[in-house]
């Protein structure tokens, strides 16, 4: 009698076909769009790395921001309470190193650049916080620059009194966003969140120089 060779898949063969997806799907995940929540997390850490290159550059003047200082004593205040948050962002590039960390990977309408002679407004997604202080670690030092007053959206220098008023756009993180604080840390926050952080600066106005 002849005997039938079985069509099914043997362990050896099946253990085999498993690897070779593994190493496809590790091949894969790089190139992968940072969109969604995955997105956000990305932005969280820039925003990190953005707030503790702060911290380092106040390390060496007198623990002082950029912002807080005048052309004449080495920082960018005229240029911050103009709306212009440009100056300052390239001041840390020491401390950066790279002006990658300034783009959000969920913000569609700027592009990244590997160079800071480069990097024009057009590159940054994010506000400029002018009051941040490193003697006042709960002052906004930073964030996602969809921010919305009266759910307008808006740029340039704004001062904000009324808390509530605040709230995030849809353009980068779908009515949600992100901050980093005088003590370096960076956040997710809701709507409220962020309102209740405004009250919790210790400021009566909270200026942002917005791009």
């Amino acid at each position: 009698m002849k005997t039938r060779r079985n069509a099914g898949f043997t362990i050896l063969e099946l253990v085999l076909v498993i690897i070779v997806v593994v190493i496809l799907v590790g091949l894969m995940l790089p190139t992968l769009p940072r969109g969604g929540r995955s997105g956000r997390i990305y932005c969280t850490s820039n925003q990190k790395q953005i707030s503790l290159a702060f911290r380092m550059w106040a390390n060496e003047h007198a623990e002082k921001f950029p912002m807080e200082l005048t052309g004449a004593e080495g920082g960018t205040k005229e240029s911050a309470i103009q709306g212009l948050p440009l100056a300052t962002f390239k001041i840390i590039s020491n401390e950066l190193n790279n002006p990658k960390p300034l783009t959000c990977p969920e913000d569609k309408r700027r592009k990244r650049v590997t160079d800071f002679t480069q990097l024009t407004s057009k590159n940054l997604s994010y506000f400029l916080g002018v009051d941040a202080s490193e003697k006042a670690p709960q002052t906004i030092l930073l964030g996602d620059r969809n921010l919305c007053i009266n759910g307008q959206p808006t740029n340039g220098f704004v001062q904000i009194t009324d808390w509530s008023t605040v709230t995030w756009g849809a353009d980068i993180h779908k009515y949600q966003g992100n901050i980093g604080l005088a003590d370096g840390s960076a956040h997710q926050v809701t709507d409220f969140v962020f309102q209740k952080q405004l009250g919790a600066t210790g400021l009566t106005t909270n200026r942002f120089a917005i791009p």
